[in-house]
């Protein structure tokens, strides 16, 4: 049973801590970040919209309360998608996923706050610490990296704000869906409502820029990304996640959340031949061990 449950929990890493990598081959191959999320949200909006109609499901939430907290966190959601996919048109992909895992300080942080009002505990304010030193020295080293070059180190650190801005409105959605899951709304009523605004938010933006939706890539190795992107990491990865947590105790599936970030890396190097300097593991593993002691001290 053991291995059973070890099993599933990979396999659910080898295709989560794809997304990333997937998203940067699309942008590394021609798509843009604003024509790539509309399009990839597009598509999977349309499927659940259809998969809800189907089961004649209602599309927002039992009550105002639970529709209101679905909209904030689809609000949120959009900006924290966009400033990922721009995130990940500036950085490489390696150096995204290491300032990804300070998202769960980030999470730790907001949830005490809004949620559960707890006070801050010595092990908290240590794996903090930690993991924020990791994060400075990690865009400290944009300059060495960079070897000096200003625009480059410009572009880097604007490419870390934008992800942290990330980090901190996808933890905001999470607050608001935890409200909205609380006054009865559907996991897939949430997903709808995300995907239909982020898709409005994406035009919105793509309408001020005037960029032209033909610019789309359309080689074989881009549309099999692309299905990938929309289908695997997609559809099928939200409703495998929500049956692993049917069938795992969460504490469980925590236990390996840090362990799809290194997979991620290894992604990032073998697939998109990445280079990351050693500077910048040991930079990661401090923000990968405070996180650890925070998130360890809030259980």
């Amino acid at each position: 049973m053991k291995s059973n449950r070890l099993i599933l929990m990979l396999i659910f890493l080898m295709i989560s801590s794809s997304n990333p990598i997937a998203i940067k081959y699309g942008l590394n191959h021609g798509w843009s970040p604003i024509i790539l999320g509309i399009s990839r949200m597009s598509f999977i909006g349309l499927f659940f919209i259809l998969w809800v109609a189907w089961r004649r499901e209602p599309f927002l939430g039992p009550n105002n309360k639970a529709s209101i907290f679905s909209v904030a966190a689809a609000l949120c959601k959009s900006i924290g998608v966009i400033c990922f996919y721009i995130a990940l048109w500036i950085l490489p992909a390696s150096r995204v996923v290491m300032l990804a895992t300070f998202s769960p300080i980030v999470n730790l942080v907001l949830i005490h706050l809004a949620l559960e009002h707890e006070s801050v505990r010595k092990g908290h304010v240590l794996g903090v610490a930690i993991s924020f030193i990791g994060i400075v020295t990690l865009l400290m080293l944009s300059g060495e990296e960079s070897n000096g070059d200003v625009i480059q180190i410009r572009s880097s650190l604007l490419g870390a704000a934008v992800m942290i801005i990330s980090i901190v409105f996808n933890n905001t959605m999470v607050i608001f869906e935890k409200k909205a899951l609380d006054c009865g709304a559907h996991p897939r009523q949430l997903i709808i409502s995300t995907n239909i605004i982020s898709v409005a938010v994406f035009v919105f933006i793509l309408s001020i820029h005037a960029e032209p939706i033909s610019n789309i890539p359309l080689n074989t190795q881009m549309v099999g990304a692309y299905i990938y992107l929309i289908s695997i990491v997609g559809v099928f990865l939200f409703y495998y996640r929500r049956w692993l947590v049917s069938m795992l105790d969460i504490s469980y599936i925590n236990s390996f959340s840090h362990l799809g970030k290194a997979i991620a890396i290894i992604y990032s190097i073998l697939l998109l031949g990445e280079s990351i300097s050693l500077a910048s593991l040991a930079s990661f593993a401090l923000i990968l061990a405070g996180t650890v002691i925070a998130t360890r001290q809030a259980g």
